[in-house]
C-alpha cells in the first residue's frame, strides 16, 4: 500500500490519508506473500487451506507516519479523513470509481474498529505471520518517497 496507494501522498504531500483512525494494521510485505505462495506451490503436500498472511507487527497510522518521518528525515503526518474528504481521496487521488468507494471506506472503518487487529491476535487456521517489518521495508525502499525534482 505504501509503494502504491500512498506513494504520491507520502512523496508529494508528506501525508498518509486514511479513514482508519487509531485502527491497528498488520501490514504485510510483498516478499512475505511471495514466500507463502512459493511454499504453497512447491511443497510436496498440498497446504489445502486459505492462508491468512499478516505482518509481524501491528501499527496505527500515526505510528506509521512516525516511522516514515524518522526514515525519510522529514515530517510525515497521518491525515484522518472523514466524509467527502475520504471519497475525494479515493476518487481523485487514487482513481477509483465513485461507486466502489463506499465499500473501500467501509473496510477502513472496520479497521478503525479493530478488524485488522483481531486478525493479528486471534488464532486462525492457515494464518502465517510474515518476517519483514515495516521499518525494514521503508528503509529498503526509501528512494520511492523522495520528492521528485521540479523542473
Amino acid at each position: 500500500n505504501f509503494s502504491t496507494f500512498y506513494l504520491k501522498s507520502i512523496r508529494d504531500d508528506n501525508s498518509i490519508p486514511t479513514s482508519m483512525g487509531d485502527g491497528k494494521v498488520p501490514y504485510i510485505a510483498v516478499d512475505d506473500i511471495a514466500e507463502v505462495a512459493y511454499q504453497a506451490l512447491t511443497d510436496e503436500e498440498s497446504h489445502n487451506t486459505d492462508h491468512i498472511i499478516v505482518g509481524p507487527h501491528v501499527y496505527t497510522h500515526d505510528e506509521i507516519a512516525t516511522i516514515f518521518s524518522q526514515i525519510l528525515s522529514r515530517k510525515i503526518e497521518h491525515s484522518r479523513l472523514t466524509g467527502q474528504d475520504a471519497v475525494r481521496f479515493w476518487v481523485d487521488s487514487l482513481g477509483f470509481p465513485e461507486a466502489a468507494v463506499p465499500a473501500l471506506i467501509a473496510i477502513e472503518h472496520r479497521t478503525a474498529q479493530g478488524s485488522e487487529y483481531d486478525s493479528f491476535i486471534k488464532p486462525i487456521d492457515g494464518k502465517v505471520v510474515g518476517k519483514v517489518r515495516l521499518e525494514d521495508f521503508v528503509k529498503a525502499n526509501r528512494e520511492l518517497w523522495v520528492p521528485q525534482a521540479k523542473n
